[in-house]
């Protein structure tokens, strides 16, 4: 397996959804009944596409592409109702989580968490669970969509790509996307074995105290 060359690293850039936290889009399709909106695709299938033809987040743009796939008009009021219903978090014991990102800080390693969905929403899941305050910036998606190479370029900070490493669950968004610039990756594997996968890895948050 390839080594981390810790000694090097003085950035980590941690992505947020299902890597830091759960968060609650299993309940989208329930909310869109409730607000009486029905779509064609489930609000995760057309996100995706929307990934895959921009950029960026904008909430004209994302309006104009949610109203494709909508049997009603979707407004902009809608769309914010939406996003705070995306803040709200499931419980869940982030325990194990906090305690690795209060490690990492002792350890002198600065951290940004870098995500798909809008900084202001990925923000305020951070600060409810208490993990916020352990990162120097949020970025996301408003500013760029992984696996574009300007996303990492930007959550690089002052630091040189291989002055970073990248932490996430997705092994295109998060993983490739940096490798593509040069940034080293750590695929976490949410607990699976994968052992055909050679390159780094963890099955819990907790394993960075091995590596760093």
């Amino acid at each position: 397996m390839e080594i981390i060359q810790k000694n090097k690293i003085k950035r980590i850039i941690i992505d947020i959804d299902y890597t830091l936290i759960t968060p609650n889009y299993y309940r989208e399709d329930v909310f869109f009944k409730e607000q009486k909106l029905y779509l064609k695709e489930t609000p995760h299938v057309i996100l995706t596409e929307y990934e895959k033809r921009y950029k960026r987040y904008t909430k004209k743009q994302l309006l104009y592409f949610m109203n494709q796939y909508s049997t009603e008009p979707i407004d902009k009021d809608f769309l914010e109702k939406w996003m705070v219903f995306t803040t709200e978090l499931d419980p869940q014991d982030v325990s194990e989580v906090v305690e690795t990102l209060a490690y990492l800080k002792e350890k002198k390693l600065d951290l940004a968490a870098l995500s798909n969905w809008f900084t202001w929403v990925q923000a305020k899941k951070l600060e409810q669970v208490k993990m916020l305050s352990y990162f120097t910036k949020v970025y996301g998606g408003d500013y760029f969509i992984k696996p574009h190479k300007e996303s990492f370029l930007l959550a690089s900070g002052p630091y040189g790509m291989d002055e970073c490493v990248m932490i996430g669950d997705n092994p295109i968004a998060d993983i490739k996307g940096a490798e593509n610039v040069g940034m080293p990756a750590i695929w976490y594997t949410e607990g699976r074995e994968e052992e055909d996968y050679k390159k780094p890895k963890i099955k819990r948050i907790s394993d960075l105290k091995q590596i760093f």
